[in-house]
């Protein structure tokens, strides 16, 4: 004998009188069975308002479905300052191993409703502040994004986005972003023997007209570089030595010349290296820099490979030349140096200009 008790009901539906195990049921079996919503299967439901059979269709119903902003933040600030344990956490990944997302390999159309749905979610949004990759992090979205090229389209949308853009004009970088900045640069090789197209040459030259380094700037440059020895810029590997570009001097023709095969700042340089040659003399053009006491550098014009000796041509002292010659001898006195002014020139030039030298005049 059965000790569950039974209550004799009335449909409130229908009228038929049925047989419940509760006493609050208003309907029968027969005015509850429902069709699923989703799936279409018939099901026997508990309550008036339920319309799907199963939670896994009450789910597949809520995908793609528009949440209003009222209920967003609700949710939002229903969640806030919720942290998931660490236990939870392991239980959620090893649910969703193998599971692969519904958005996999879709592409989402951006519509300008769902921008600004987007806009509007994110603004005070503060929870990435701060915040750091690890460096696996970093290493995982490096390795994803090599060899990824954005298409032309995308190019031209940025492009556009970025026109007129001016949030970042006149901010200066603090001193410790500066720093460290710099040493994130250190050590980084750049791609060796790269070339860059003419367009992007075009680019870089109307980007860069007009604009002039400060004096500071120069000075950090000139400080920066005192002392750095490139054997591959010196001596014959000079570039100065092929290049082809001449100019006009206040004082003198300065520019390539074809019988030397090298670039020379002044017709006096030239007629010298002339005469020399004619001597049988191995003449290397602006050898080396040396560093001075007062922070200056300095290069004489010439060495002679057979006297093992230095020589500077002067026509005139211009500026800090003097002194700067007068310093040079002061502090390297063991070096053979040889300064040939007007008078000696002059009196090469009158021995040799007989011998057919191609001397500039």
């Amino acid at each position: 004998m059965s000790l569950v008790k039974r209550f004799e009901l009335v449909c409130k539906k229908c009228g038929k009188i049925f047989i419940a195990k509760a006493w609050n049921r208003k309907y029968c079996p027969s005015c509850l069975t429902k069709t699923c919503a989703m799936c279409g299967k018939i099901f026997l439901a508990e309550s008036e308002l339920r319309k799907y059979c199963s939670s896994k269709c009450y789910h597949n119903a809520l995908m793609g479905r528009q949440i209003s902003m009222e209920t967003r933040k609700k949710i939002s600030e229903a969640n806030k300052g919720h942290i998931v344990s660490e236990e939870t956490r392991g239980k959620l990944s090893v649910a969703n191993k193998g599971h692969i997302p519904w958005s996999k390999g879709k592409k989402i159309p951006c519509t300008d409703k769902r921008r600004e749905s987007m806009s509007i979610v994110m603004v005070g949004n503060t929870n990435a502040k701060g915040y750091k990759h690890t460096d696996v992090a970093r290493k995982k979205i490096s390795e994803a994004n090599k060899g990824r090229k954005h298409t032309e389209e995308t190019k031209r949308k940025l492009s556009e986005a970025m026109k007129g853009n001016t949030y970042a004009k006149g901010f200066i970088c603090s001193e410790e972003t500066r720093k460290r900045r710099s040493e994130a640069a250190k050590g980084r090789v750049y791609p060796k023997g790269r070339i860059c197209t003419e367009e992007t040459r075009r680019k870089l030259s109307r980007a860069s007209k007009g604009r002039k380094h400060t004096k500071e700037t120069k000075e950090k440059i000139r400080q920066a570089n005192l002392g750095k020895k490139r054997p591959e810029l010196s001596g014959d590997n000079n570039p100065m030595h092929t290049h082809l570009n001449a100019y006009k001097s206040c004082f003198g023709k300065t520019g390539h010349r074809k019988d030397l095969g090298i670039f020379v700042r002044s017709t006096w340089e030239a007629n010298m290296i002339r005469i020399f040659n004619c001597m049988g003399l191995h003449v290397q053009y602006e050898p080396q820099s040396f560093r001075l006491s007062n922070g200056k550098t300095y290069r004489p014009d010439f060495y002679i490979h057979e006297t093992e000796e230095l020589i500077e041509v002067k026509g005139r002292w211009i500026g800090d030349a003097r002194e700067r010659v007068d310093l040079f001898q002061k502090e390297y006195p063991d070096l053979p140096f040889e300064v040939i002014g007007p008078d000696k020139y002059y009196q090469y030039i009158r021995e040799f200009a007989d011998m057919n030298l191609n001397l500039e005049i």
